[in-house]
């Protein structure tokens, strides 16, 4: 996943009227600003996308996400935008997560290719970015406090 400040080579995966979409397909430098994420299932699993960076710059770059979305793409004029009010804790803080269950959990590409035979589990996680019939099975979520850790099973 990237992050400002990364260089890159980028394949062209889909071209669109205005805009293309690639993958990352080497990373040459990475940001000065890259931490290591907390979450084992980060860069697979959907739940949080930035965790790889400091949280005051989570924070920063979610703002000008938002701002971005609303004028570049919803054309919005807007006379001023407060900023993102932080939570006291990096971790923990949400309030609502939606957890879905399958009877067939996705296999992580390194779990596919350690040679261990995979059999069809449970599975009680969050959706693959971009693949909704997709279930990665969570160990842990480090994103809503207790109790929900323990009721998911998790």
């Amino acid at each position: 996943m990237l992050i400002p400040g990364d260089v890159v080579d980028i394949q062209v995966v889909r071209k669109r009227k205005k805009f293309l979409e690639g993958r990352v397909v080497r990373f040459h430098e990475y940001s000065s600003d890259r931490i290591e994420p907390r979450c084992a299932h980060f860069g697979i699993c959907g739940g949080c996308r930035w965790q790889h960076l400091p949280y005051h710059l989570q924070l920063q770059y979610k703002e000008k996400q938002v701002k971005d979305n609303l004028t570049r793409i919803g054309r919005v004029d807007l006379p001023g935008i407060n900023p993102i009010i932080g939570s006291q804790d990096e971790y923990l803080y949400r309030n609502k997560l939606e957890y879905t269950f399958s009877n067939r959990r996705w296999y992580t590409d390194d779990e596919v290719s350690s040679g261990v035979e995979l059999e069809r589990e449970d599975a009680l996680g969050f959706h693959i970015p971009g693949l909704f019939d997709k279930v990665l099975d969570i160990d842990w979520c480090h994103l809503q406090p207790e109790p929900s850790n323990a009721i998911g099973g998790l």
